[in-house]
């Protein structure tokens, strides 16, 4: 099953191609953690490798939010990407 851009902590944008072992594409990426409900019933989220970058958010995590996560792609390859200000990347440029 191929995780990316579908679950929290999906950073990818529109143009990054979808998983295929036919060629080297992303695969899957370290998730955001759902931590709790915090005041006001909002979602505490958290990076899976910087903690400092947790926020709060209705629903699913902002897109604003920091992330640091690694990609993994089909051939085997991992590479990590960092962003303290959020929004998207395509890793395969």
């Amino acid at each position: 099953m191929n995780n990316v851009s579908i679950w929290a902590g999906g950073n990818f944008t529109a143009d990054t191609p979808a998983g295929s072992y036919k060629k080297r594409t992303p695969l899957i990426v370290c998730p955001v953690v759902f931590l709790r409900t915090g005041p006001g019933a909002l979602k505490i989220w958290q990076p899976s490798h910087r903690p400092q970058y947790t926020t709060a958010g209705p629903g699913t995590p902002p897109q604003t939010m920091g992330y640091a996560e690694n990609v993994g792609f089909t051939d085997g390859s991992v590479l990590f990407f960092e962003n303290k200000q959020g929004g998207v990347f395509n890793p395969m440029k």
